[in-house]
Parts: C-alpha cells; structure tokens; sequence
C-alpha cells in the first residue's frame, strides 16, 4: 500500500513497516528473512514518536505498563535502524504534541 503513494504528498501513518521489528523482538523472532528484504525498501522523510504518557489498560492495550515502556524502546530502535529522521515528542498535551507536529513537517 505504501509504494503506490506518491513520495510527495505529506502522508501520516499511525504504524509503518519498521514497526513490525519492534514487535518481532518483542516474540523472539529477530531475524526474518521477507521482512528485512521490505525493510531495505521502505523510506520515511520524517518519523514522530509520540513517548508514553499516562497509561491506561483498555481492551486494545492489554500489556502492563513495563511491556508498554519496552515497546515504545523496541520502537525508537527500529525507526533508528532504518535511518529514519525520528523526532520523539515528549508526553505533552494532545494540543502541544498537534502543534509541534505541525511547526516541524
């Protein structure tokens, strides 16, 4: 889906590929043959990683509060990886996080 859009546009994802290490880590599977191919192949202009505020257990986030903390590292790690330019934006208010968001596209 990714390479069908044009490079041009300013696009937000909510997860992109590089995401997928992070999880593969976190089950114990670090090296994964079709993965690290697509990988090579990915690209972002800018990556923002929004650090972990308050954490709430719900029905989608079901892993205490330490697995969530180990995630969010597994995530920074993998962005890095793939030489994305990753900006971490502090747990912040939704308001400030938009606005730094957009004074840095």
């Amino acid at each position: 889906m990714e390479k069908k859009l044009s490079p041009k546009k300013t696009i937000f994802w909510e997860r992109a590929i590089p995401d997928s290490i992070a999880y593969y880590e976190m089950c114990g599977l670090t090296n994964d043959p079709l993965l690290n191919r697509v990988l090579k192949r990915c690209s972002y202009r800018k990556v923002f990683l929004l650090e972990m505020g308050g954490f709430v257990q719900d029905y989608a986030r079901t892993e205490d509060p330490k697995k969530a903390l180990r995630i969010e590292k597994l995530l920074e790690k993998s962005y890095r990886r793939v030489s994305c330019h990753l900006v971490k934006i502090p747990f912040w208010s939704v308001k400030k996080r938009l606005d730094f968001i957009v004074n840095h596209l």
